[in-house]
């Protein structure tokens, strides 16, 4: 039996419009709330800087030490990047948004001893160099995510982030760098459980090396419209449990060392249309609960060791593959096969 939904929503447990309008307008009644605190007292601090024009406190507060947990500064492009001296220790998450092409993080970061989570946004149209990106002292930073950045700047500063656990990097320049690097990365980030490269246009191919990262549990690359291979030592990443592709129009195939990822829960090949075949061995994902294909894939035939899916719960798909899947439901009763509208972003699905 075949599941058609119309509304996308109930699939991927989206929100509704009213919903986000509502948590925007929340966020800025936090926001504003926040300001009529005086700034020592604040646990989060937004900051929009119109060139350089620093609030006065930054100057008052320069000797004394802030509370604040969260801190989110906005500058744009007439900001110099002449950061004057505050301190904020207790910080455990912060957010830069910037529009130049060069941009200077604030050496404040490395005093920040508590942080855990960074997330730097170039609001520009071309990815941005940072400078001063020395956070080796960060011993709790967990997470970083960065947009429409140049990661050489990464694996030049050569970051030795012993517990970083997830990565994401959105419309970055990955260039040269992250190929070359690569081999840096299980000592750099020897506890990184998720990656996440997403719109990244001048990446061709996966490096092998990051497949040393034994303790990777999400990896998710998605609208690389010119990766081309997946490196063949894909099965070495054993941990492995989700695995997103979507779009990657480029993608030929996927190696066949992937039927070795024994843990592999969920795979997203949707919207990969230059892929022609899954592997014949396909049963050997035993772990295997949710399979996303379609949209013009090239498959006409699939895999009969698909039959032996036990734990296979959830096919996605488009109309056209739903009718392969067909045959494969006789031999899995509990299989749900649910048809997706072509409009349907699927980028949204199994995020976390």
């Amino acid at each position: 039996m075949l599941i058609h939904r119309q509304d996308a929503r109930a699939v991927l447990g989206l929100h509704n419009l009213h919903y986000i309008q509502q948590h925007d307008m929340l966020r800025e009644l936090v926001i504003h709330q926040c300001d009529e605190k005086p700034v020592e007292e604040r646990m989060r601090i937004y900051i929009s800087i119109k060139g350089n024009g620093f609030p006065m406190w930054w100057f008052e507060q320069r000797l004394q030490p802030l509370q604040a947990e969260v801190l989110s500064i906005v500058t744009d492009e007439d900001f110099s990047s002449n950061w004057h001296g505050v301190r904020f220790p207790k910080v455990e998450v912060l957010v830069l948004n910037f529009e130049t092409r060069t941009y200077n993080l604030p050496p404040f970061i490395e005093q920040m001893s508590q942080l855990k989570t960074l997330v730097v946004t170039n609001n520009g149209f071309f990815p941005a160099n940072l400078n001063n990106f020395q956070l080796c002292s960060l011993l709790n930073l967990k997470r970083i995510n960065l947009e429409r950045i140049s990661v050489s700047s990464i694996f030049t500063a050569n970051l030795q982030l012993p517990n970083l656990h997830k990565i994401s990097l959105n419309m970055c320049e990955i260039g040269e760098a992250f190929e070359n690097s690569a081999a840096k990365m299980p000592y750099m980030w020897p506890k990184l459980v998720e990656m996440n490269i997403e719109y990244c246009s001048d990446l061709t191919k996966v490096p092998a090396e990051i497949c040393d990262l034994v303790d990777l549990k999400r990896l998710s690359i998605c609208y690389c419209q010119e990766l081309v291979t997946l490196p063949e030592e894909l099965g070495r990443l054993t941990n492995l449990e989700v695995l997103r592709l979507h779009s990657c129009t480029n993608l030929v195939e996927l190696p066949k060392s992937i039927v070795k990822l024994i843990k592999l829960k969920f795979l997203d090949v949707y919207d990969c249309v230059a892929m022609d075949n899954l592997p014949l061995e396909m049963d050997k994902l035993c772990s295997l609960q949710t399979l996303c294909m379609g949209s013009s894939l090239g498959i006409d035939k699939l895999p009969d060791s698909l039959q032996k899916l036990v734990k296979l719960e959830d096919v996605v798909c488009d109309e056209e593959t739903a009718h392969l899947w067909e045959y494969v439901k006789e031999h899995l009763k509990n299989l749900r096969i649910t048809v997706m509208e072509e409009h349907v972003n699927l980028n949204l699905l199994h995020r976390s």
